[in-house]
């Protein structure tokens, strides 16, 4: 994302994954674009599955039941912002400069706040349903305001956030991704509007923790369509954040829960996941992010914006 979103993998093929002490590895045999649609339906489906199923064992202190949506402001919710690929199918996107921050202070490293938070927010503005921005939207990469009014209208945005993400296909959305730059971000590991259960509600997160293991995984953007990539990130994280009544809570995520929340973590701190690139993967969409720079010129002509 992230999140955040990330890219469903298109192949049912199965992955070879390698492992070492810090880094673990997936590919997937065939490009994510080359599958027909029953092959992506399957390959989703048992992606899903998986989760459910590791979901499922969780106990009733896990973050997803502390941070899940009440029953009046999650029943009707629906929408995903970050797409992620599955233990079937092939990973994320890219590698930043920053990664060596990331992976250097490992368990017992120095708290990590988002640079974009500013004092406090304003009284939230929006129109529903909300829709994705794509990149170059200044809005992507402005500054993200801390959330200091916890009410009904802070829990109208989550709710749109995720009737949104779900049916644009994500597991992960960040408010900057709906244009409103407030530190508020929205996942489901599920990527299922009938699991609302497993929906969890961050505001004003931060970093405490990352683990020193990494992981390589492909991903996607639901800002970026059609552009996705390996990127490495940290296998584990401790996070403090909000709930929807401004209840700090503290907890660690790892594997998938991880890697969405970092990739949404990014998005309110103005990054996008193309900063996380290696300079080779960089490369192998760089064509496609100039194209959508020049049709946001032709569509918002006088727009400044941050190029890449």
């Amino acid at each position: 994302f992230f999140l955040i979103r990330t890219l469903w993998r298109r192949s049912t093929r199965p992955v070879r994954e390698t492992t070492t002490t810090t880094t673990t590895t997936a590919r997937a045999s065939a490009s994510p674009c080359a599958a027909s649609p029953s092959s992506r339906n399957l390959a989703r489906n048992s992606i899903r599955a998986e989760a459910k199923g590791r979901l499922s064992k969780r106990s009733s202190s896990s973050l997803f039941k502390n941070l899940a949506l009440n029953a009046s402001s999650s029943s009707t919710s629906s929408s995903r912002g970050f797409f992620v690929v599955p233990s079937a199918a092939k990973g994320f996107l890219k590698e930043l400069q920053e990664l060596r921050e990331e992976s250097g202070g490992g368990f017992g490293g120095a708290t990590s706040t988002s640079s974009s938070n500013t004092k406090g927010s304003k009284k939230l503005d929006f129109t529903l349903p909300l829709s994705i921005l794509h990149y170059p939207n200044p809005k992507l990469r402005a500054k993200n305001t801390v959330v200091t009014v916890f009410d009904d209208k802070l829990a109208e945005l989550a709710k749109g956030m995720f009737k949104v993400m779900y049916e644009t296909d994500g597991i992960g959305l960040a408010a900057p991704q709906v244009g409103l730059n407030v530190q508020v971000m929205v996942f489901n590991p599920t990527g299922e509007a009938s699991v609302p259960e497993e929906e969890v509600v961050l505001v004003n997160p931060r970093i405490l923790n990352r683990s020193k293991g990494q992981t390589l995984f492909e991903e996607g953007c639901l800002s970026l369509p059609n552009i996705h990539g390996d990127i490495k990130r940290p296998k584990a994280v401790t996070l403090e954040a909000q709930d929807l009544s401004g209840k700090k809570m503290r907890h660690s995520l790892e594997g998938l829960e991880a890697r969405i929340f970092l990739h949404e973590f990014d998005h309110l701190d103005g990054k996008l996941f193309p900063d996380r690139m290696a300079p080779q993967v960089f490369e192998t969409v760089k064509s496609d992010l100039l194209a959508m720079e020049k049709q946001f010129e032709k569509e918002n002509p006088g727009v400044k914006y941050v190029k890449y």
